[in-house]
């Protein structure tokens, strides 16, 4: 036999199906088993299931978006509740004055409060306000307005952005107040007559007082008691809350300072202390509970230590403040929020679980 004939010989044998093969199937076999009702059937089943997963994977999403608790939108606010106001003392002369609101850092306060000049202040007033128009700057002035029952803005000759009334002791009336321009009232009266639009403005030194002073201005509110001793308050969303300014009686306090702060409504501290008090302007303007009134809820903690806030979706903000004179102890304080807490003021410090005299702690506490 030739080699040819060999060869052709070997290969025909390795082309040559095995009669036992052991289970395996040819790619003939295989094609003709696939083409077969049961697995045509199959495919077809299993192509249905893969698109059922998918388009119900898409409509559980979308029903996830849709059913998901949403954030109430942020209530309107006056601009002075969202960071703090800076004074300037009056007394200083007309140059310190000028040059402390050009040295003022944009974005650092919402707006200045020139305290109360004495009779003849006139040119004074007038170069501060210059100098903070020439800045973009909002100038509240102060007038003292004991036994005044009307203030007409027609009659002024003011190019200040708002006025505090001060010591008024009897009913008042606003005329003619631009939109633009914000009229607060000092009085120890929260249940004096004020006809016309117009916020207040106050100085505290306890929570005890402030808590006072909200029952009777902050509108309409439910009061429950969860715990024995810790009082809270639900904002009505509807009410028609009359903002509180807030001005601690004691700067040196820092935490007098802090609890104006954390109040609902605005704060102001002189312009000095900015790198002071800075910081607490800066929480004031990133934390929606300590802005929002309408709509919130506040806790006041059993042993006036302090209160939390809270708006909706949000983080609680717990507020602790030391006002006495001796070191407290941050267990003993009465219905502070439970769950993960992290500082926001003061920042950088140790936590330790003592405060002392005249300093406060702001936290905010996310559910565990």
């Amino acid at each position: 036999m030739s080699d040819v004939e060999n060869q052709a010989t070997e290969k025909s044998k390795l082309n040559e199906t095995p009669s036992d093969n052991s289970g395996c199937y040819t790619k003939e076999e295989l094609l003709e088993l696939s083409d077969t009702p049961g697995w045509n059937m199959a495919r077809r089943v299993l192509l249905l299931l893969f698109w059922i997963s998918w388009f119900g994977m898409i409509a559980w999403s979308v029903l996830i978006v849709v059913q998901a608790p949403k954030c109430k939108p942020e209530p309107v606010q006056a601009s002075f509740t969202q960071g703090a106001l800076g004074q300037l003392d009056c007394s200083k002369n007309t140059s310190d004055l000028v040059q402390a609101v050009k040295d003022l850092e944009h974005g650092k306060f919402q707006g200045i409060v020139l305290s109360l000049c004495p009779a003849g202040s006139e040119e004074k007033i007038g170069e501060v306000l210059g100098a903070a128009n020439a800045k973009n700057i909002k100038m509240i002035t102060s007038i003292d307005a004991a036994d005044l029952d009307s203030y007409d803005y027609s009659l002024k000759n003011s190019t200040s952005s708002g006025v505090i009334l001060l010591n008024v002791d009897s009913a008042l009336t606003l005329a003619n107040i631009p939109k633009d321009f914000d009229v607060f009232v000092q009085s120890s009266d929260a249940g004096i007559t004020v006809a016309g639009d117009h916020y207040w403005f106050k100085s505290v030194n306890s929570i005890s007082s402030a808590k006072s002073w909200l029952a009777e201005t902050v509108g309409a509110y439910n009061q429950t008691e969860p715990t024995p001793g810790v009082e809270k308050w639900a904002i009505d969303s509807d009410a028609a809350t009359k903002e509180t300014l807030w001005i601690a009686e004691d700067f040196n306090s820092v935490a007098q300072v802090a609890l104006t702060g954390a109040l609902p409504g605005g704060f102001v501290f002189p312009v000095e202390m900015k790198d002071k008090f800075g910081e607490l302007s800066s929480i004031r303007g990133q934390q929606i509970p300590l802005r929002a009134i309408s709509g919130s809820e506040i806790t006041w903690f059993g042993d006036d230590a302090g209160f939390s806030r809270k708006f909706d979706l949000h983080p609680v903000v717990d507020s602790i403040f030391n006002l006495g004179a001796g070191q407290l102890d941050l267990t003993s304080v009465r219905g502070a929020f439970a769950g993960t807490r992290a500082r926001l003021y003061p920042a950088g410090e140790a936590d330790d679980q003592i405060l002392a005299a005249g300093d406060a702690r702001i936290y905010s506490v996310s559910e565990e």
